[in-house]
């Protein structure tokens, strides 16, 4: 078959091939969105594409007949640096291929822009170093989770959960958490249905309890996230150990319960100061009319069971008052005033006070004082105080006597001192020194055999020593078994409100 031919003897069927070819290249060239640069065989320049004057921001004319500047080998793929003027440098994959052009040895050079690819790499691998530092040194536990096993764990997991790695690694979900929930929902069906949830809905946050590895519980904010790793999913779990902070939620709670307590207490003393009080003044102040025959003369067994009547009372106020005051302490609502007195003279008043008993026991008592001695205190319960000591001192003395010696630091040309003190002295049966811690309890009595129990309310001492560390002062015993007793208080001679 006859090929026809064109006035330049080039066969025809050959030349549209060509054009062809050419068009293609043309637009492969024109198109490409990867720069395409010819270089001869000594790397001067003959051409760019459209794309390579995008790419290095420069016109072709700029490009042509200058060194390309890089080695040229055949079939060799190098990441270079680009710079382009007025843009960011950029980072390229570039291809050499050898090649004719124009019918000399030439070099194909396509240069495909990875910038974008670099950064979004580089940003991975900050991101990736930024989360293993922080898997690394956070003090929270982190655990990846994936086939049904911990796959993977920082030191903060083995410091909150007090294990190895080893104790941690290939088990199960649950294997620092206790068979069941505070709830009473069963720990393990519980944590895979949670880590289902993670893997199909989203990230899932609650509290959970669980257990170190000696068996100690603790209670724990966990989150647990779904993360793409390996070319698999995983669990990402965040256990934050929130044990101290429960504690400390639940002592706020606590004494938020003792505030209210103590406003209870407070509604209760001053219910208790007028429900109970006025009704057993009544009954103590008829008893004693009616012991005078006021109301009539009296046989010797009614003013018998009239006196028991006027007695008991007399024992129930003196409990009340006494609980009245402890609660008063214990809320802090004792309120003093403060004011100079002679304490001398309160001291005889509480001697004159105690003769009738005194009498009745046959007890002699023995003042030991300066004639007046002034002092800056709450004088009422200053002589509470008193009181006590010597109430307690008659009671427990049958024979003998009781003294009563006050005395201060006086140093020359001023009376008073710093310091007073008062000593109450008994000839009585004493107090064992197995006993002697008892002394100052709530509600304590101290039963010798042998002996009946003592009448008393078992708060008169520790209403006084609590009254004399309110006053600034202190009370001290001393004491030997069936040799007798000295209490002793000791307080500032000028009260001053302690310094907060």
């Amino acid at each position: 078959m006859n090929k026809s031919t064109n006035n330049a003897g080039w066969d025809n069927t050959d030349l549209q091939a060509l054009k062809e070819s050419e068009a293609r290249f043309r637009s492969i060239v024109l198109w490409s969105p990867d720069a395409i640069i010819v270089s001869d065989a000594k790397g001067k320049i003959e051409y760019i594409n459209p794309a390579a004057e995008k790419f290095f921001n420069r016109k072709m004319e700029s490009f042509t007949g200058k060194d390309f500047g890089l080695s040229l080998i055949d079939g060799e793929t190098t990441e270079i640096d680009i710079f382009r003027p007025g843009k960011d440098p950029g980072v390229g994959d570039m291809h050499v291929v050898e090649t004719e052009w124009l019918n000399k040895k030439a070099h194909l050079i396509i240069i495909r822009d990875i910038t974008e690819r670099k950064l979004i790499q580089e940003a991975l691998r900050e991101n990736a170093m930024k989360y293993r530092a922080l898997f690394e040194t956070a003090n929270d536990a982190i655990l990846l989770f994936a086939d049904g096993k911990w796959d993977d764990c920082n030191e903060g997991a083995l410091k909150v959960f007090g294990c190895t790695r080893e104790q941690i690694i290939g088990q199960d979900p649950t294997r620092f958490s206790p068979p069941t929930q505070p709830d009473g929902r069963a720990s393990n069906e519980e944590a895979f249905k949670l880590i289902n949830l993670a893997y199909t809905t989203g990230p899932q946050f609650f509290e959970w309890t669980h257990c170190r590895a000696d068996g100690t519980p603790f209670a724990a904010e966990v989150s647990l996230n779904r993360l793409d790793l390996k070319g698999k999913p995983y669990i990402q779990a965040i256990v934050r150990d929130i044990s101290d902070r429960k504690q400390a939620a639940e002592k706020e709670l606590e004494l938020a319960k003792a505030r209210e307590i103590d406003r209870l207490k407070s509604l209760f003393i001053a219910s208790m100061s007028h429900e109970l009080r006025t009704p057993l003044n009544s009954i103590i102040g008829f008893s004693g009319i009616v012991l005078q025959g006021l109301a009539g003369e009296l046989n010797d067994e009614q003013k018998k069971q009239i006196g028991m009547i006027k007695s008991s009372g007399a024992h129930l106020l003196a409990l009340v008052n006494d609980v009245i005051d402890v609660t008063k302490i214990e809320a802090e609502k004792i309120q003093l005033t403060i004011e100079e007195f002679d304490l001398a003279r309160l001291v005889r008043e509480i001697r004159d006070s105690f003769a009738p008993a005194l009498k009745e026991k046959g007890l002699t008592l023995k003042l030991d004082q300066p004639d007046k001695l002034a002092m800056k205190s709450d004088e009422r319960r200053v002589k509470q105080i008193i009181m006590n000591l010597v109430s307690n001192a008659v009671k427990f003395t049958d024979k003998g006597s009781i003294g009563i010696r006050v005395a201060g630091d006086l140093p020359a040309g001023r009376h008073g001192g710093e310091r007073i003190s008062i000593a109450v002295k008994d000839t009585g049966m004493g107090i064992k020194a197995e006993d002697m811690g008892k002394l100052f309890k709530q509600f304590s009595r101290i039963i010798v055999p042998g002996q009946a129990l003592r009448e008393g309310t078992g708060l008169g001492l520790f209403l006084s020593q609590k009254l004399a560390g309110i006053l600034g002062g202190k009370t001290d015993a001393a004491s030997k078994f069936e040799q007798g007793s000295e209490f002793t208080l000791t307080l500032p001679i000028e009260y001053k409100e302690a310094k907060t």
